[in-house]
């Protein structure tokens, strides 16, 4: 073999890092991806409608759109989901009302 050429694993090797820059430009040019947060809310949001009775998804809704909305307001160049965050805050906002009317309607027959 020529001093002058490598084997082929030790190329692959050196190859590697140029790979992983361009993944790295990659994911940056993107743009902002949706906050955690935001989806979060979303999700306890819908599962208080859906189970109002069973855990406090509705607070905790409310909680992380908030948290979410001002993560989003402070860097909108990495996060986006203003509109996701407020639906979790409204939908959450309806569970805790539904689970407040089950807990008066709970006191109220068995009041007697």
């Amino acid at each position: 073999m020529d001093e002058n050429q490598q084997p082929e694993a030790e190329q692959a090797v050196e190859e590697k890092p140029a790979v992983e820059e361009s993944v790295e430009e990659t994911a940056e040019s993107e743009g902002p991806k949706n906050s955690g947060k935001a989806v979060t809310s979303l999700v306890l949001g819908i599962i208080a409608i859906l189970l109002p009775g069973k855990i406090i998804s509705g607070p905790l809704a409310i909680i992380f759109g908030l948290l979410g909305r001002k993560n989003i307001k402070a860097e909108p160049d990495q996060f986006k989901g203003a509109k996701l965050a407020l639906i979790g805050i409204i939908l959450g906002a309806i569970g805790l009302v539904i689970r407040l009317i089950m807990v008066a309607n709970y006191m109220a027959k068995n009041a007697n």
